[in-house]
């Protein structure tokens, strides 16, 4: 099913009137908020960002005709995906860390439009305690991206030939979310922002260099139509221009 959104051009206007995604989001409120196990929970993790990402955390609410109940949702699917990702990387090798770099990267999408979900009037709606869930499990995930993003650094400074294509785009999308998620709120992560600036940036300007080098003209046009083989690398600068904004006000960081 999550292949099957992605494929489609579905955008956030014509999906209202399409029958199916109010049985998906029934779906995914149905197994979510149910008793499961890894296996169960975590292909309705990645559906669930699939559909997010392709139409929008508010997609639940028009979808779900009960916003009370959509933003109980809403809530919940944000402390999964934030739970998941200090599961997932906290106090663990790059070993084990690796291999769920789609569970991950599931997360991350869920996460983002979380943020983005946040800078909107459609929060507002959300009452006090579900405003506090939600920034506390987005703060817990931040710590853990932090971490993260700490140990690449550690682990390509003891091995120059650490770096290969998997590694290189599950550490884009990691500074990818990190970006939006200090751009938020990032006040309290500060001093542990600033220990891995120079190696965020270095990583970053290295993505462009990369995406600039590798990258034909033929093959850009090909990704745009869903049709090349070789990743797109984010522009990962544009994305870090926010939170730095942030952290600049510091004389530190400066």
């Amino acid at each position: 099913m999550a292949s099957i959104i992605s494929s489609f051009h579905v955008t956030t206007q014509n999906v209202e009137s399409a029958f199916w995604p109010a049985s998906v989001l029934k779906g995914l409120m149905d197994i979510l908020t149910s008793k499961l196990t890894e296996k169960q929970r975590n292909p309705a993790l990645k559906l669930a960002s699939v559909a997010v990402t392709t139409f929008g955390i508010e997609w639940i609410i028009r979808t779900s005709g009960a916003p009370p109940k959509a933003n109980q949702f809403i809530v919940l699917l944000v402390h999964l995906s934030c739970i998941e990702t200090r599961m997932t990387l906290e106090d663990r090798t790059l070993e084990k860390i690796l291999p769920q770099h789609d569970l991950i990267g599931a997360c991350y999408g869920i996460i983002e439009k979380a943020i983005t979900f946040i800078a909107g009037q459609q929060f507002d709606a959300l009452d006090d305690k579900q405003r506090e869930q939600v920034f506390h499990s987005l703060k817990g995930s931040s710590t853990a991206i932090l971490g993260f993003v700490n140990l690449l650094r550690k682990e390509s400074e003891k091995n120059p030939k650490f770096w290969d294509a998997k590694k290189k785009l599950l550490a884009c999308a990691s500074i990818r979310c990190l970006a939006a998620l200090l751009a938020e709120e990032g006040a309290s992560l500060k001093e542990e922002v600033y220990k891995q600036l120079p190696f965020v940036l270095g990583l970053v300007f290295e993505a462009y260099q990369d995406a600039e080098l590798n990258q034909s003209v033929e093959s850009m046009a090909l990704a745009e139509v869903g049709k090349s083989t070789e990743p797109m690398m984010p522009d990962l600068l544009c994305m870090l221009l926010p939170a730095l904004c942030h952290l600049t006000a510091a004389d530190k960081v400066r």
